[in-house]
């Protein structure tokens, strides 16, 4: 398994276009990539054997949510993220949970970073039991 960043939700595009021919799996923020599902599940349908997409809450979320970093405090704030999320410091929901995975593997091997994931997460149990969550299916 190979994970590479496509560094914006904007990126994904360009990047697919290069490895259309690939098996690949993306997974990308949800509310934050309306602006190009079109086009990425349209060329979708046009590699329907390649390409997979998956639009969880955030990728941060998903990695809290799988209990990989095995935090206390991430379960009760994914239990109620209202309630723990103050508007007036974090843009999104989706800068929340970045700010919070970074916070809690800080100097860890699952030290969080967005332009590249810690080989920790790949490894087989982690990978997992995030792909456990993900309730997804080629789009037609």
């Amino acid at each position: 398994m190979r994970c590479e960043s496509a560094k914006s939700n904007s990126g994904i595009m360009a990047w697919l276009l290069e490895h259309a021919d690939e098996h690949v799996f993306v997974i990308a923020d949800g509310a934050a990539f309306g602006p190009y599902a079109d086009r990425v599940l349209k060329l979708q349908r046009e590699h329907p054997a390649n390409i997979t997409v998956c639009l969880p809450e955030s990728f941060e979320w998903l990695l809290l949510k799988a209990a990989i970093v095995g935090s206390r405090d991430a379960e009760a704030m994914l239990a109620d993220p209202s309630s723990y999320i103050e508007s007036s410091r974090y843009f999104s929901w989706e800068r929340y949970f970045t700010d919070c995975l970074e916070r809690l593997t800080e100097g860890q091997p699952f030290a969080y970073g967005k332009d590249k994931l810690a080989d920790a997460y790949m490894a087989e149990a982690n990978a997992s039991k995030a792909m456990a969550l993900i309730a997804c299916r080629n789009v037609r």
